[in-house]
């Protein structure tokens, strides 16, 4: 009745999740929480699983971890919040895992000490330990300060991790990581955020970095990747700065270049948050890897963690030197703390929350990709749509078009079809400034036969995204277009009412004749509507077609 997802799966890998209908005894989440979560790998006889239990902030707690019926190895993998500061930034959190001994016990119980929402010093009361692989928290540093930022609030030194300095450019992107031990991490984002290239080097000889300062180095090794589109390239030592084409993205897998021509293809299988489950080609497993709430693999768990990097909600991983973080586009996150080391862009509108933190502290519920989800596309008045995010996080665009679209009488654009999931776009911008974007023929597929503008992006989670794409999808194919202002039917209305299918504020506030009561109405004209949709969610933010 609500739309929530409730289970998924392919042979590969299965996967169930319940609300206010939970067993084991877990908390019943009647809001939209997920309270339980099992999986079950196409290798293993049982099931794998989290109970959940949340704040009344709806900020996760607890997540108990069991198998089966949660009466196997139950408490292996456990994530626990035992404090959170008032704006959300954690103060006290613990991890289970395997130790060093073969059992299972506390691998991190962090106490994590502020400066308003930033951690300034973090100490681990668990001892470090040994197994390959391990994401833990690693206490290189018994100094009072151990974090250090610059004037927009980004993280420039990391004693814990070694990381003596971070770079950035004007548009605050990461340019170079120096470690303390010499080695480089370099960088090239484009403005709008995408990364064009990484360089990884380590240097020759001892070389000691101090906190706060950089040194030039001579490189023993060196490894670059180069981001073209889809389009993977990358080279090592000799063929470092000449890199060769090493795969291919699509959104559930990639080809990789084996020789020449030659490659494989790979395919991804996803849970309901994206995570990268299994690697295959169809039949034969690469890669399997298990998740922590918060996003850090299992260390002991899995096949093959190094295959390839893309994991949880389907971003890359760099492990190199330690680092250990995702890299989400304009901000890079470290699951092990776990907080964003730089803040939100839209921290402003969400005062209300430490600028640090991921999904608001529910990471089983949300998804940050970009830190929005949601475009509403206008036109000089005339037409509005959507772009909605699909599961792989690709941008894909919904219109409603009628017969035709008019402007003083005269057509104007659009087309006598709708336009349902069209395309894969990388962002609102890039569908903005796209060749798709643009004015032809009313019958030409390859464009959208409009000019849009403006989007005004609005954040959601994935069964915001779910529910708008369904809503959008059922009035596209079930109800009749119509103009008439008694019970339109238009490009308007099917935003608005996809929107609030989505649980987004969409009507006007209207006075009664009377001037005792209030009423709400949608408005009518798709430049009102557009301007409703922006003043009642104002947690959103405007972005333009660049001239």
């Amino acid at each position: 009745m609500h739309g929530w997802l409730k289970s998924l799966g392919t042979t590969a890998f299965q996967e169930r999740l319940y609300y206010a209908d939970a067993p084991y005894g877990a908390t019943l989440c009647y809001n939209g929480n997920i309270s339980v979560q099992q999986w079950k790998q196409s290798n293993e006889g049982f099931n794998r699983g989290y109970k959940f239990t949340y704040d009344a902030l709806n900020r996760l707690t607890e997540a108990v971890y069991g198998e089966n019926d949660f009466s196997d190895n139950l408490n292996d993998y456990n994530e626990k919040v035992v404090e959170y500061s008032l704006n959300g930034m954690m103060k006290r959190f613990q991890r289970r895992g395997k130790k060093s001994d073969g059992e299972y016990g506390k691998v991190d119980n962090l106490h994590i000490h502020l400066d308003g929402n930033r951690p300034v010093e973090i100490s681990d009361d668990a001892a470090l330990q040994t197994v390959y692989g391990a994401m833990e928290f690693r206490d290189g540093s018994t100094s009072g300060t151990e974090y250090y930022y610059d004037g927009n609030g980004s993280l420039v030194a990391d004693a814990n991790k070694g990381i003596a300095m971070i770079e950035y450019d004007n548009l605050n992107y990461p340019r170079r990581i120096q470690f303390t031990n010499g080695n480089t991490i370099e960088y090239v984002y484009s403005p709008d955020g995408q990364k064009l290239r990484a360089k990884w080097q380590t240097a020759a000889g001892n070389v000691v970095v101090p906190l706060n300062t950089t040194l030039s180095i001579t490189a023993s090794s060196t490894t670059q990747t180069d981001y073209v589109g889809d389009l993977i390239y990358t080279g090592t030592d000799a063929t470092a700065d000449n890199p060769e084409l090493s795969k291919i993205l699509y959104p559930d897998g990639y080809f990789m270049r084996t020789s020449g021509t030659s490659g494989v293809f790979r395919y991804f299988v996803k849970d309901h948050l994206g995570n990268n489950r299994v690697v295959n080609n169809g039949t034969a497993v690469y890669q399997r890897t298990h998740y922590y709430p918060f996003g850090g693999p299992y260390a002991d768990v899995g096949t093959a963690s190094d295959y390839q990097p893309y994991k949880y909600n389907g971003k890359e991983l760099d492990r190199m030197h330690g680092l250990d973080l995702y890299d989400y586009g304009a901000r890079q996150y470290d699951p092990i703390v776990p907080m964003f080391t730089q803040q939100d862009p839209l921290v402003e509108k969400y005062y209300h929350l430490s600028p640090y933190t991921y999904c608001a502290n529910n990471p089983v519920n949300a998804i940050d990709i970009h830190g929005d989800s949601t475009a509403v596309l206008s036109i000089s008045s005339q037409h509005i749509a959507l772009l909605i995010q699909n599961e792989s996080g690709s941008w894909q665009y919904y219109s409603v078009n009628g017969n035709n679209v008019y402007s003083s009488g005269s057509f104007s654009g659009g087309r006598k079809y709708n336009d349902i999931g069209v395309g894969s776009f990388k962002s609102p911008q890039d569908f903005l400034n796209s060749e798709y974007n643009q004015k032809k023929e009313e019958d030409d597929p390859s464009t959208a036969n409009y000019n849009y503008e403006k989007a005004y992006i609005i954040p959601t989670n994935k069964e915001q995204d779910s529910a708008i794409r369904n809503e959008f999808q059922r009035i596209a194919s079930e109800e009749d277009y119509s103009l008439s202002p008694f019970e339109p039917n238009h490009c308007g209305t099917a935003v608005q009412k996809s929107l609030e299918a989505g649980g987004l504020k969409v009507s006007e506030k209207k006075q009664s004749l009377s001037g005792f009561s209030f009423y709400y109405v949608r408005p009518y004209l798709p430049s009102s509507a557009y301007q409703v949709i922006k003043n009642n969610n104002p947690n959103g933010y405007e972005i333009y077609k660049k001239k």
